[in-house]
């Protein structure tokens, strides 16, 4: 069997491939990689550092926007709820005036329900 210069690398086993293209596992000698970063640039960092100030800029102003839509309803909502107010101030004050006149209405009623009695006994 004759065996090629060329091997595909899979993560646990090498293939030698022969010339019938008959592949047969090995075990694999190459321990783990760890993958290492280049040294950055002061430059890089920088353009890094301004790219995620950009981002943060623009998560704040749609925060910034979306309080400010939640402002407005809550506007809305609370002016809904002053023309409420008023309106059962009104309807109370009405309710007040209506048991007034019927209060003085009752009373006068009562004197002369009193003064017939009166008439009727004497």
């Amino acid at each position: 069997m004759n065996e090629s210069l060329t091997f595909d690398i899979f993560p646990e086993t090498i293939y030698f491939l022969d010339v019938a293209d008959k592949a047969r596992p090995m075990p694999s000698p190459l321990p783990s990689a760890e993958i290492l970063a280049f040294p950055e640039k002061p430059e890089d960092r920088l353009r890094r550092a301004l790219r995620a100030l950009d981002e943060a800029l623009r998560g704040q102003a749609e925060a910034v926007a979306g309080l400010r839509r939640e402002v407005g309803a809550l506007s809305g909502a609370v002016d809904g709820l002053d023309g409420s107010l008023q309106a059962y101030a009104a309807g109370l004050q009405d309710t007040q005036t209506a048991l007034a006149t019927a209060g003085t209405q009752a009373s006068e009623l009562a004197a002369t329900a009193e003064a017939m009695l009166a008439c009727a006994a004497g």
